[in-house]
């Protein structure tokens, strides 16, 4: 039988969005450095820059989330 674990209620999920947030900026990593290439199209760094903004986008909700249920249950502690 698998022992009871003592980390704090939803520490999982709360860690899982940390990693997703690392993969998000990983990609964002990758496609700025793209970006930074001698001799690319106007319109290559239109589509580099949009896939950044799309990911920006992404990070900040899951960092929303992270933010809310941290502050939820906070609240329960209180």
């Amino acid at each position: 039988m698998a022992e009871p674990s003592s980390a704090p209620p939803h520490d999982e999920l709360q860690r899982q969005l940390f990693y997703m947030l690392t993969t998000r900026f990983e990609d964002g990593a990758a496609i700025a450095a793209e970006g930074q290439a001698i001799g690319i199209a106007p319109d290559a760094r239109i589509v580099l820059a949009n896939r950044l903004h799309a990911l920006a986008q992404e990070a900040v909700i899951v960092a929303d989330a992270v933010l809310a249920l941290s502050s939820a249950l906070g609240k329960d502690a209180a």
